[in-house]
């Protein structure tokens, strides 16, 4: 796979609990021309969010779901205009409908739809400052 070239990178967090999963999305997420932040746990999710001020944040609610979306709730309360785009991943509808409210903006199952993913991305303006 050739690698995506973007107008602009994004600076995207991963964060999932497991590390092939995290890994192989930060993979693909450097291939399109974006930068690739991860966390598996969601202490290590909410100081890496502070300090590599993502763009887009990849969030697994399912395992367990309660901490990605404790994650999510904060980003949310912590969201200032341009805040991130907060993405939930998770095996099934039933995670959608209590991530939303969680404050996750977008829903996608897994296995992730990679070429639905990458247009997100693609499509997405970068919102914080360098």
């Amino acid at each position: 796979m050739a690698p995506f070239s973007c107008p602009q990178f994004l600076r995207v967090l991963i964060v999932d609990d497991c590390r092939v999963t995290a890994n192989d999305l930060a993979f693909l997420v450097e291939r399109w021309g974006h930068q690739a932040h991860i966390a598996h746990s969601e202490p290590e999710a909410l100081d890496l969010a502070s300090t590599c001020n993502p763009d887009v944040v990849l969030l697994e609610t399912g395992r367990p779901p309660a901490v990605g979306r404790e994650v999510a709730r904060r980003l949310h309360a912590e969201k200032k205009s341009g805040g991130p785009l907060v993405i939930a991943l998770s095996a099934g509808r039933d995670e959608e409908r209590q991530s939303r409210p969680a404050g996750c903006d977008l829903h996608l199952e897994k296995p992730v739809d990679l070429v639905a993913l990458r247009h997100i991305l693609a499509n997405q303006q970068r919102g914080n400052d360098q």
